[in-house]
């Protein structure tokens, strides 16, 4: 008995693939068939490598009557083969092995790697958890006033300076009662530097978010 153990232990299923889908048998004759069909299309998998030839195996029961002895299978089958690698490219390639086509496209076959993955799928459902709403910071608080959660209107004027080509953004604001408008942004480091915005053209983003100046260079999101 400790014999035994100790060489199923030995076994490799790493290198064994199960297959599922096998229809019943109409005559004895197709069990040979069926195992004729696996032991040539495995072969085609190990040609290029493996000295040693896959094992086919299909679990057979025999039920007698009166007149005939006829032979059942269970829609299973296994492969032993030399390598884990084999075992992996069968599992990827068997829908294209010609000996195969017999049985359409009801195959299935499994690694040892398929049926660890099912093994840890739990019995039970385990139940959704819904996470709580966790309110992050507003991504749009540069565009807000300070201090507050409120939006204004921004608008862009363009005119000659007396050195510069001015770009000048203002905000609408209603308190300012003379002009309705405060400035928002003149450019001011850049001309200590001797430069402007920009010498030619200037555009809003289409929701108003972003200044798009143009320069020979390219363009630069404001």
């Amino acid at each position: 008995m400790a014999e035994s153990k100790e060489r199923e232990s030995k076994v490799d299923m790493k290198t064994w693939v199960i297959i599922d889908g096998i229809p019943p048998l109409r005559e004895n004759q197709d069990y040979a068939t069926f195992a004729n069909a696996f032991t040539e299309a495995a072969k085609m998998v190990t040609f290029h490598g493996s000295k040693q030839e896959a094992i086919v195996y299909i679990p057979s029961s025999k039920k007698s009557s009166r007149h005939s002895e006829d032979l059942f299978i269970d829609g299973s089958a296994m492969i032993a083969f030399a390598t884990e690698q084999d075992a992996n490219v069968f599992r990827k390639r068997y829908r294209s092995i010609k000996y195969l086509e017999m049985f359409g496209n009801k195959l299935r076959v499994y690694t040892h790697r398929d049926i660890e993955k099912y093994q840890e799928t739990p019995d039970k459902y385990p139940k959704l958890t819904r996470e709580e709403f966790q309110d992050t910071r507003n991504l749009l608080w540069w565009t807000l006033d300070e201090g507050s959660e409120s939006f204004r209107d921004q608008y862009v004027i363009r005119y000659n300076g007396e050195e510069f080509e001015e770009t000048n953004i203002f905000w609408m604001d209603e308190n300012q009662v003379k002009t309705g408008r405060k400035l928002c942004y003149d450019a001011t480091e850049l001309k200590d530097d001797r430069q402007s915005m920009t010498k030619q053209y200037v555009q809003w983003s289409p929701n108003g978010l972003y200044l798009l100046t143009t320069h020979p260079q390219g363009v630069q999101l404001w």
